[in-house]
């Protein structure tokens, strides 16, 4: 069980405990069994993200109906963990400043 679901069921305070007690059983089997520690590389869980959210986004389009249909792959791509096309919001160029909130003045 991860730690958002023992959160949600038992509150946050109440969660370190058996998530610490996880990790402590996972480490004391890697000492214990002389397993090594092997670095998949970003390129694997790059694309282990991108099947979860393909899959979440399937799941969800099917439970409203719909079919998902793949676009040519020239116009997606994985940048930075997010999807980007030409037919979603971009995020803001971060050298540009953010506009100032209007003051509230009392009238």
């Amino acid at each position: 069980m991860r730690r958002r679901s023992f959160t949600a069921r038992i509150g946050n305070a109440r969660a370190v405990t058996p998530t610490a007690r996880k990790i402590a059983a996972l480490f004391c089997i890697t000492l214990r069994y002389s397993m090594e520690y092997v670095d998949c590389g970003t390129a694997y869980y790059e694309e282990c993200y991108r099947q979860r959210v393909l899959n979440n986004l399937t799941r969800r389009a099917e439970s409203l109906r719909y079919v998902l249909q793949a676009k040519q792959p020239d116009t997606l791509t994985l940048k930075s963990r997010r999807w980007t096309s030409p037919w979603f919001f971009e995020p803001p160029d971060p050298d540009v400043p953010a506009p100032r909130p209007p003051r509230h003045t009392a009238d």
